[in-house]
């Protein structure tokens, strides 16, 4: 009883991000299994012990505890454990950046449920492989050298996987499984742009959601939808911007684009206040910034921002915390408070290399060759430093060490500013858990 309340103890710091405390909780509970001789209880504490590792950052050390585990819940025959370790290794892997072992251990898992004859788990397999898989196409959308047919295969692969869960959750009645399904498949849509597509999908998720009552998923369907009609906003920006023809028909499109943008935004903020969830509501918030942002509510946009920065800060997500400063810097940007943005986007940078965020790391990089790009295109004098070109970012990320600087010699304002937005959209307002 005493090694029990130690795990829940230990699950309960992980909760709050605390590994330290957790770790200790888990080695206790581990000295008093070995002491009774107990091996399911201690492998079953080496299984918290990964969760313990992962919000340490200390992936390696997840994974050699999800084999330890494995090893011993095989020697007392507990297949069920062993394919919930293998899951537990798939998000360690995600998040150490070995996605293709991260998707082998989630698929053996799978396997293991499906020969166990144990449909809902199997799904529930079939569901965090598609979330692997996504997690994958977004990865490969930070580099700008990655072939789109690379994205679009990761994409098709989450789809597939969803499916199958979507195949058997609906057999078993299961409500809320179906809506996580249609919400990843309409992820894995977004992630390729297809926008029309994924609001399909989530209008489906989000009568589900209702069905059961499910505020938090539906908060977090609904800030898929807001992302939706963004990427919806940016595209027809886009035509704009490049096309003479047909120019009055696009800006309708581009202003009826907006309009269901902040509609959903707002939406998706009364829905996270009404889960009671303080990080839904950060991540709205920051959505409704972007909304503003792009409509040129520069006041608006600020506040919104510096809601979720508080939020995130208060919670301790420091990554969305990272995310949320980058955002500050593209509303002073938007003003043309270039030292000021330049400041914000350095703070968010450093942030994101504290706690080893790649994506945040490519915001920032993006947002600050954007601002160096525009020193060098008002013919202002360069700075000493300036940074590597965005892709190299992504592949020296997972780096602890401070990244090397080199002259900025990447593309021009233009070019940039519509990429940060792009990427933007996609990073703030992420949760991919329904």
């Amino acid at each position: 009883r005493m090694a029990t309340t130690l795990l829940v103890s230990a699950l309960l710091q992980v909760n709050k991000e605390s590994s330290s405390d957790a770790l200790a909780a888990v080695d206790e509970a581990e000295e008093v299994f070995r002491a009774v001789r107990d091996k399911k209880g201690e492998a079953i504490a080496l299984y918290a012990r990964v969760f313990a590792h992962v919000v340490g950052q200390q992936h390696d050390e997840a994974i050699q505890a999800a084999e330890s585990a494995r090893e011993l819940f095989q020697e007392v025959g507990d297949r069920r454990w062993d394919a919930e370790t293998l899951l537990a290794m798939g998000i360690a892997h995600c998040i150490n950046g070995t996605d293709d072992e991260a998707i082998d251990a989630a698929t053996e898992a799978q396997e293991i449920y499906q020969e166990l004859g144990d449909r809902k788990n199997t799904a529930a397999a079939w569901l965090k492989i598609a979330d692997l898989h996504i997690a994958h196409t977004s990865k490969l959308r930070l580099q700008e050298t990655v072939p789109g047919s690379l994205v679009a295969h990761a994409s098709n692969n989450a789809l597939a996987a969803a499916d199958e869960a979507l195949t058997i959750l609906r057999e078993l009645n299961h409500k809320k499984g179906q809506a996580c399904a249609l919400h990843l498949q309409a992820a894995a849509k977004l992630a390729v742009e297809a926008a029309d597509d994924a609001l399909g999908l989530e209008a489906d998720a989000r009568a589900f959601c209702r069905r059961v009552e499910d505020w938090k998923g539906e908060a977090i369907v609904v800030q898929t939808i807001t992302e939706a009609y963004l990427t919806k906003y940016a595209k027809e920006l886009e035509l704009l911007t490049v096309s003479s023809m047909n120019s009055k028909r696009l800006a309708r499109s581009l202003r009826d684009a907006n309009r269901k943008s902040l509609k959903a935004a707002k939406d998706a903020l009364s829905v996270a206040k009404r889960a009671d969830n303080k990080d839904l509501v950060a991540s709205a918030l920051c959505l409704l910034s972007r909304v503003y942002l792009m409509d040129n509510k520069f006041e608006p946009a600020q506040k919104a921002r510096d809601e979720a920065l508080s939020l995130f800060s208060e919670i301790g997500d420091r990554r969305e915390e990272a995310i949320a400063i980058i955002l500050g810097a593209e509303v002073h940007f938007a003003q043309k408070q270039f030292d000021k943005a330049t400041a914000v986007a350095d703070q968010g940078l450093q942030l994101a290399r504290t706690v080893v965020d790649a994506r945040a790391e490519v915001y920032a990089v993006g947002m600050l060759n954007l601002l160096h790009s525009m020193a060098n295109t008002d013919s202002q004098p360069a700075q000493k430093e300036m940074l590597m070109p965005v892709e190299d970012a992504v592949l020296d990320a997972a780096e602890p060490e401070k990244q090397a600087v080199t002259p900025y010699a990447g593309p021009g304002a233009a070019e940039l500013q519509a990429k940060i937005q792009e990427q933007a959209a996609s990073l703030v307002g992420t949760d991919d858990e329904v």
